[in-house]
């Protein structure tokens, strides 16, 4: 009977061997499942941080873009002001000109009638002293304007300065945000052309995973069965001998 008690026992060795076994082989779709969890969580952040980079270039050459608009409205802006400028310049020049035709003229009428003051007789002194003031009043008022116009034609130079300084800086800055925008493009496109990659192997990890999965999940619920079969068969062993030793006693 010792020999059936051994038997006994090895088959018992066997079933919880068989149940240790088929609790493992259980989890080994839950595991599995898990690490591809896992492993596409991990594809998925790295495709979210490229979108998020995606994201902030495109504000950046949006931001870029207004700037350059701006620039550009600038420019016009300090072109046309540049182009006005320049035409009153033209009409200053050329009413300084007159006016200093006409200061040469009354100041030849000053002294022609001062030389005549000095010359004449006491009957006509009064009517050529008049006629002096009035040349002088004339060329004073003359000399007025010259110098309001001269001024004003300086700080027309000036300002042309000015605004040809403002149109050389701004074309510059203008090419800078171009060149800018250049440079944030083309590393937008190059988180695209990433992303599109990122994105294709995710897909294709994802549908290898998916199989894989499915074809584990098959192997274990294949293995479950075969192994309760197992059990099954060696708890009838055990049975059997419980039976034979209980018929013997």
């Amino acid at each position: 009977m010792a020999g059936v008690n051994v038997s006994r026992e090895a088959l018992r060795g066997v079933r919880t061997s068989l149940n240790q076994f088929k609790t493992e082989i259980a989890d080994v779709p839950f595991s599995m499942e898990r690490h591809a969890g896992m492993l596409q969580s991990e594809c998925e952040s790295a495709i979210w941080n490229v979108e998020s980079q995606i994201d902030q270039l495109e504000q950046q050459i949006s931001c870029k873009n207004a700037e350059l608009r701006q620039l550009q409205n600038d420019l016009a802006s300090a072109g046309n002001q540049l182009a006005d400028t320049e035409k009153a310049k033209q009409k200053t020049e050329q009413a300084l000109a007159g006016i200093e035709r006409e200061l040469k003229s009354c100041k030849s009428e000053v002294s022609r009638l001062r030389a005549a003051l000095s010359s004449c007789d006491e009957n006509g002194r009064a009517q050529l002293q008049m006629d002096v003031n009035m040349a002088e009043r004339r060329l004073a008022e003359l000399q007025g304007h010259a110098y309001e116009a001269a001024k004003e034609y300086e700080n027309q130079e000036i300002m042309i300065q000015k605004l040809n300084a403002e149109l050389r800086r701004t074309e510059a800055e203008i090419r800078h945000t171009e060149s800018e925008i250049r440079d944030l493009e083309a590393e937008l496109s190059r988180k695209e052309s990433k992303w599109d990659r990122l994105n294709m192997a995710y897909n294709n990890l994802k549908a290898e995973l998916d199989g894989f999965t499915n074809s584990v999940r098959r192997f274990s619920e294949h293995a479950l069965a075969q192994t309760q079969q197992d059990i099954a068969g060696v708890d009838q062993c055990i049975q059997y001998i419980d039976d034979y030793m209980a018929t013997n006693l």
